[in-house]
């Protein structure tokens, strides 16, 4: 393989023996591994994951038109909220309208939740000798299943609730967003 030009491999797919895609090339250099000199081939390999999160805004604005709906006699709704909050899960009142707080208020009361769609993207590269190389054409088949890198940034770990055992994502940072559950 060592025939090939730089820029013949160059932004090539590069997919195993078990056709998965393990990544796009960036790189070709001439390298030492346990076989002596050879071609290594490096790739990038991008992962997207969709998640939803509670949209904070958007609840808070919907729990403030129902506190207005509910209660005319105090002077702000954002008052009045900020007290049922600290007063439904225990918290206080200058903490009551953080998102976490707004998200297990809206559980405990049986209020509906909105989400938003995000997407998550996660990049690592990988190097495959030249002894791996099976074919090199439209794309780059290796000989061999190729074991992909777990690409798990820090946003992506999950807080076990006590109560029911569901896995919370990071930005449930005091209550579970399953069951309202307080997080330990």
């Amino acid at each position: 393989m060592s025939f090939l030009k730089k820029e013949d491999v160059i932004g090539k797919l590069v997919i195993d023996t078990e056709a998965k895609i393990i990544g796009t090339v960036i790189n070709v250099t001439m390298g030492t591994t346990e076989e002596g000199t050879t071609l290594i081939v490096q790739c990038v390999i991008k992962t997207l994951k969709k998640q939803l999160k509670p949209d904070h805004a958007k609840l808070y604005a919907m729990l403030l038109e129902d506190v207005k709906k509910k209660h005319t006699t105090y002077a702000t709704p954002e008052w009045r909220l900020a007290k049922d909050i600290s007063k439904a899960l225990n918290v206080s009142f200058q903490d009551a309208l953080t998102g976490d707080n707004l998200v297990a208020y809206a559980r405990a009361i049986g209020f509906e939740i909105p989400f938003l769609e995000i997407e998550k993207k996660a990049e690592a590269t990988m190097t495959i000798p030249e002894s791996n190389i099976a074919i090199v054409k439209d794309v780059i088949l290796t000989k061999t299943p190729i074991e992909l890198p777990v690409m798990l940034t820090t946003e992506e770990k999950v807080r076990i609730c006590p109560s029911c055992e569901y896995q919370n994502p990071s930005y449930a940072k005091n209550f579970c967003i399953k069951c309202g559950a307080k997080l330990g």
